[in-house]
């Protein structure tokens, strides 16, 4: 990235500074010896962000059988490094959520990102050596330099903004280079490190369309895979894809993500419900129609082995 764009970027208001929230948290986070009241005392402080929380401690997503009323016993349930990815990931998304100035649709964003993460971190269950929460958080936010641009430079970005959208044949990424030699990763990756996220976050991030084994690390080259895996099923399910190609691309994406593709199934059969859980739990509108879960199960039936 040039330091002409990073001038410019770093002057945008389409660039969102991390909170004081964020920095507090991260720094508690980083305390092998931090005490939960000081945890407590930090969330307390941002009345959303608490509810949220609680909302996540009680989510189907995470299992929890019993239900719980104080933001004690959710920080016990979930953990601080869980609690560091959700108000990161709550704070970043809504700071960029005004950035595209309307050539992005929010709701159309919010369903792809949110959809890359519910996949990633479905994937990262069964999967050898990757941290569900890792993938979670690239997942969510691996998309946001896509608004960044969009926000920072709109009359430049614009033929790339196009690409962003349902039914558009265009490569996004060889458009981003055509018009600005950098890619919407390299934007997400710089935000996200600017943000304090984990090394590893960032650079699988920063690699998600970019799959070179030389120039990354083998967690990062296994995460990056699993994310853009996670990206290209996620794009499927918001549009209408072909039946006759949607089989190949997802043999394609489940490559990278070194999962046998019969695994993918019961993963897409649980899609919906974990976007609509994530798009309450972090408080974003998404496009809302059956048809997404109905091209899940279309893509589920296309992936299942057939009946002796």
């Amino acid at each position: 990235m040039s330091p002409e764009l990073v001038a410019l970027l770093q002057r945008s208001p389409a660039v969102p500074s991390a909170p004081e929230v964020v920095r507090h948290l991260v720094k508690i986070a980083n305390d092998p010896d931090y005490k939960q009241a000081d945890l407590v005392r930090v969330v307390s402080a941002d009345a959303g962000i608490a509810a949220d929380i609680l909302r996540l401690a009680n989510s189907a997503l995470l299992g929890g059988q019993h239900r719980i009323a104080t933001l004690s016993d959710a920080i016990v349930r979930l953990g601080i490094r869980r609690i560091r990815t959700l108000v990161i990931s709550r704070c970043m998304i809504h700071g960029v959520s005004a950035a595209s100035r309307g050539q992005i649709d929010p709701s159309y964003f919010f369903r792809r990102s949110l959809a890359t993460a519910a996949l990633a971190a479905r994937i990262a269950e069964r999967s050898t050596g990757v941290d569900r929460d890792a993938a979670f958080v690239g997942g969510l936010l691996c998309d946001v330099g896509v608004m960044i641009l969009s926000g920072a430079m709109p009359q430049r970005y614009r033929p790339a903004a196009e690409c962003y959208a349902p039914l558009h044949a265009d490569d996004l990424v060889s458009r981003e280079r055509e018009i600005l030699q950098t890619t919407h990763p390299e934007i997400s990756a710089w935000l996200l490190d600017r943000w304090m996220l984990p090394s590893l976050v960032v650079e699988a991030v920063r690699h998600h369309h970019d799959l070179t084994p030389h120039v990354a690390s083998e967690p990062v080259a296994h995460l990056a895979g699993i994310l853009n895996g996670s990206s290209e099923v996620a794009r499927a399910l918001c549009e209408a894809p072909n039946r006759t190609q949607i089989r190949g691309m997802c043999v394609w994406a489940m490559e990278h993500a070194r999962l046998d593709l019969e695994q993918l199934v019961p993963i897409l059969r649980t899609v919906e419900s974990d976007i609509a859980e994530l798009a309450t739990t972090l408080q974003v509108e998404i496009i809302s129609s059956r048809i997404y879960g109905i091209i899940a199960d279309a893509i589920a039936e296309q992936l299942a082995p057939s009946p002796a």
